[in-house]
């Protein structure tokens, strides 16, 4: 293994961001690590915009929880308040419930990683039983799916409105 993941800075930039650091983040399908530049430059805090997420449709608990939404009685002068009601409720709800399913994915991402790597140690002292040879293939699959959804949600992000 050679040390290629390094990164060089001037001593002008660095008098610019005295609070920088780098961190070198796992590395997940390349044999690089990916190194993360942190500059501690303080940014006001916005609240998050709501950003409706198309990997939602995939998710098996999404059309019964906004159809239970959507049925719940609602009191309003016209067919307009009720209709911004209904849609205000299902937002507040996709919000929350968006925020719980990318911390759910982040700690399935993690233990897969680590199941994944200590399944690699065991195969380089002895051959994989099959059944544990079939965990890997559904691990690696499982791995495959979690990149594309990232990917479609980087995807959908990476228009010119969004990144100004």
């Amino acid at each position: 293994m050679e040390r290629l993941d390094r990164i060089l800075i001037l001593e002008s930039w660095e008098s610019l961001f005295p609070l920088s650091s780098l961190r070198k983040l796992p590395r997940e399908l390349s044999d690089h690590n990916p190194l993360l530049l942190c500059t501690d430059q303080n940014k006001d805090k916005k609240p998050k915009a709501f950003c409706f997420e198309t990997s939602w449709f995939r998710h098996q608990d999404f059309i019964p929880k906004v159809s239970e939404i959507w049925k719940e009685k609602v009191v309003g002068k016209n067919a307009v308040d009720k209709w911004c009601i209904k849609i205000n409720r299902v937002k507040k709800f996709l919000k929350g419930w968006g925020l719980s399913l990318i911390g759910h994915t982040k700690k399935y991402k993690k233990y897969l990683k680590e199941e994944l790597a200590a399944l690699r140690k065991m195969e380089e002292e002895i051959p994989l039983p099959a059944h544990l040879l079939e965990r890997k293939t559904f691990i690696l699959s499982e791995q495959g799916r979690l990149l594309e959804e990232e990917e479609i949600y980087w995807h959908k992000r990476s228009n010119s409105k969004w990144l100004l």
